[in-house]
């Protein structure tokens, strides 16, 4: 109880030196108040000289929670969603729209274009149907060959 008591006693005289130092507006620091706290009741051994001298990690947490940079809630879901939707982002131009040399569709230029991707996968999709109508493990032999029409052999 009394080392308690003694914290409350220095942390009110270091909250009051400043306050005293900018009301009296002097080069020079005010007195000091001469506060007496009476430590003869407490044991040298559990008597802490400094106020950054801590028993245990949960008051260090308590005294220095101000420190951390870690939020103390969780973000709310509306709150996402408005940072990721909100009227900033909705509206931006898109700069890298390129014209396709096969179908001139435009598309952007890190992809491919929509109408050529669809020739292609009607096409893949047709070879896969033709190779999965095969199966190597019945023992019959496989009477068709899968190639493009100008690939010569």
């Amino acid at each position: 109880m009394n080392e308690a008591r003694a914290r409350v006693f220095l942390n009110l005289r270091q909250s009051i030196d400043p306050l005293l130092r900018v009301l009296s507006n002097r080069s020079a620091p005010p007195p000091s108040l001469g506060l007496a706290v009476d430590i003869a009741g407490i044991q040298p051994a559990t008597f802490k000289s400094s106020p950054l001298t801590y028993g245990s990690v949960g008051e260090m947490i308590k005294d220095f929670s101000i420190v951390f940079g870690v939020p103390k809630y969780r973000t709310s879901k509306p709150k996402k969603v408005t940072r990721k939707f909100s009227f900033t982002r909705l509206l931006q131009p898109i700069d890298n729209l390129v014209t396709c040399p096969a179908c001139s569709n435009i598309h952007p230029s890190d992809t491919i274009c929509d109408a050529c991707y669809s020739k292609v996968h009607k096409l893949t999709s047709e070879i896969k149907k033709k190779m999965m109508e095969y199966n190597p493990y019945v023992g019959e032999k496989q009477d068709r060959e899968v190639r493009f029409i100008n690939r010569k052999i």
